[in-house]
């Protein structure tokens, strides 16, 4: 499948602006230096995007494709304890390179949450749809829907805290921590044989 070069850029604009946005903040990335750092011309810019805010929704949309795709694929077949240590150790690997920055939907949101509540919206919906994977794996892991709901949100809030407190730290110790803590509010709810 070939892809035209109008696109292209535009996907190159968009990958660009997610990795700037995630490792300098949104306010702080200028769009002149995200055009260079994307290697594209100026115009190609407002050609493709009516302003830096419909490019932050793209960027959201963008994330939350990747982060929904490895996660639903990382859960596949898996109960709670298998899925939540592969996803953890998937999280380590890339910390220990040294290139983990938290979750790219829970910095975003938080950043633009008071200035652009419309737009922190869509970063909540999206962090809404990975609740929703982790509730499928602990109904699938023996809890029953509803406790499957309640658990999935608690540890997703785990989760975000545990990855907001790494991308201050970069302790990568943060995720053995995860790890535990995910498994344990699982295992609070098992009902005993």
């Amino acid at each position: 499948m070939t892809t035209s070069k109008g696109y292209q850029t535009k996907e190159k604009i968009i990958a660009t602006a997610a990795r700037l946005f995630l490792t300098k903040g949104y306010h702080a990335t200028g769009i002149n230096e995200l055009l260079a750092k994307a290697d594209v011309p100026k115009g190609s810019f407002y050609f493709h995007f009516a302003s830096k805010k419909e490019l932050a929704s793209k960027v959201a949309e963008y994330y939350s494709n990747r982060l929904e795709h490895w996660i639903k694929q990382t859960a596949q077949g898996k109960n709670w304890a298998e899925f939540i240590s592969a996803l953890v150790e998937d999280m380590k690997v890339v910390a220990d390179q040294g290139r983990h920055l938290g979750c790219p939907l829970g910095v975003l949101g938080v950043e633009i949450a008071f200035v652009e509540p419309a737009l922190a919206t869509e970063y909540a919906r999206a962090m809404d749809r990975l609740v929703v994977i982790f509730t499928e794996v602990l109904e699938r892991s023996e809890l029953a829907p509803a406790e499957a709901a309640t658990v999935a949100r608690r540890a997703f809030a785990l989760y975000q805290g545990h990855l907001q407190y790494y991308r201050m730290t970069k302790q990568v110790e943060v995720f053995d921590r995860i790890l535990w803590d995910l498994i344990s509010i699982y295992k609070q709810h098992l009902k005993p044989c």
